[in-house]
């Protein structure tokens, strides 16, 4: 392939993106770079710069990026014999994954695993090779039945019954306050200052975990009138 061009112009992109700044544009650009590297056999290069995109990702609260380029940091380092730092690397994107699929639906939660479904391979074969059999399994359980259970066991019983309407109106609040601190994140990531950010990311937190707090009411409710406990 042509990779040296490949490298320049993402190169380029960062520059600009830097000078704008656009720090969500560094950071995905930043990880194709890292993908451009790897597949140039410079692994050094590659992990580096996969790190950096994964600290930035993880930073600014960017979690589809961050799960993806963990789990691509896992595959190089299983290809260089490093599996225990690929094995903690898919522990991290599952723990990263699982924050944002109590929020959805059946098939927002089963897209949203699929699209991710390397890391779960990853993370049962590197527990694998480690001899790691209950990890195997977790891995495993996590990817297929993980969706599977959501399914039959969360919201899906809502279609034979009513959500509470505090439920409802709190859920809707929920969401709009993260969408809401997401948005003020990326504007002070571009505009402000490092403190600012970091205050922006902590309200995002706090703002992700009320909605968490709400979608684990909300499957509750669903499975307490599915008759499920």
């Amino acid at each position: 392939g042509r990779y040296p061009e490949a490298v320049a112009v993402q190169k380029e992109v960062i520059t600009l993106a830097a000078a704008l700044p656009n720090r969500d544009l560094v950071v995905r650009t930043r990880g194709h770079l890292a993908l451009t590297y790897a597949r140039m056999g410079e692994r050094k290069r590659a992990l580096t710069l996969l790190e950096h995109t994964v600290r930035e990702a993880r930073e600014l609260r960017m979690t589809p990026i961050l799960v993806r380029y963990l789990g691509e940091l896992g595959r190089l380092r299983m290809k260089g014999g490093d599996v225990g730092r690929a094995l903690a690397d898919a522990r991290s994107a599952v723990r990263e994954l699982e924050t944002v699929l109590g929020g959805l639906g059946e098939e927002e939660g089963a897209t949203a695993r699929s699209r991710h479904a390397d890391v779960f391979g990853i993370g049962a074969l590197a527990a694998a090779r480690l001899g790691e059999v209950d990890e195997v399994f977790t891995f495993l359980e996590s990817g297929r039945a993980g969706s599977l259970l959501e399914s039959l066991r969360g919201r899906r019983a809502l279609q034979w019954t009513d959500l509470p309407k505090d439920l409802r109106e709190s859920e809707a609040a929920a969401k709009a306050e993260e969408a809401r601190a997401r948005h003020e994140l990326a504007r002070i990531a571009n505009e402000g200052t490092q403190r600012e950010a970091h205050t922006a990311a902590r309200r995002l937190d706090a703002a992700h975990e009320r909605l968490r707090a709400i979608s684990a009411r909300i499957q509750r409710e669903a499975k307490r009138q599915a008759g499920l406990f």
